[in-house]
């Protein structure tokens, strides 16, 4: 995990020495990116997370946009090798805020929306979905480069409902930020 980590600071230092390409107000984006999530109870396991979304530039420091993620759970399998399938969507109204403008801007994200939980087990005897708010927030890091395609950091808080009780998902996503004109 810590190789992961510092692959993906080098990679963003690298891109970094590009140059910088501000935002303007009217402007669109489209966001892709990927990247794990951990738990803050035992009830779910880690996993991973992918995602899309699209923004509107609303003023220099400040999108408005939705996002859609699929997170998925590395379930451990029982003693006959099977495990169950364990997912969440969730479906998003994001505002971001960028603290300072620059080729590296860090931001603050805020979210609320929906989400769908589904659990199957391994060996079809028991199934269980329901959709429920989800809302969180976090921080990120905007690389820009001298295109309208930038690289992004962010680490969330996503509190929703996991079978029997709330629970906070941490999540760290990489992706690439692009940027287009209406």
């Amino acid at each position: 995990m810590m190789r992961v980590l510092v692959g993906l600071i080098c990679v963003l230092a690298v891109a970094g020495t590009a140059t910088a390409s501000e935002p303007e107000p009217g402007n669109f984006n489209l966001t892709f990116g990927g990247g794990f999530n951990v738990p803050s109870s035992d009830e779910a396991d880690n996993g991973y997370i992918v995602g899309a979304g699209l923004g509107y530039q609303l003023t220099p420091r400040l999108i408005l946009g939705a996002e859609i993620s699929y997170l998925g759970y590395d379930a451990e399998q029982d003693v006959n090798g099977n495990a169950p399938n364990e997912s969440v969507v969730d479906y998003l109204a994001t505002g971001k805020y960028f603290v300072r403008d620059g080729k590296h801007a860090p931001y603050l994200k805020g979210f609320a929306g929906q989400y769908d939980y589904d659990f199957d087990s391994a060996v079809g005897a028991a199934s269980y979905s329901h959709s429920d708010l989800v809302y969180g927030g976090g921080f990120g890091l905007l690389v820009r480069g001298d295109t309208e395609s930038n690289l992004y950091v962010e680490v969330l808080a996503r509190q929703l409902q996991l079978e029997s009780h709330r629970t906070r998902l941490y999540t760290l996503t990489v992706g690439v930020d692009i940027g287009f004109l209406p």
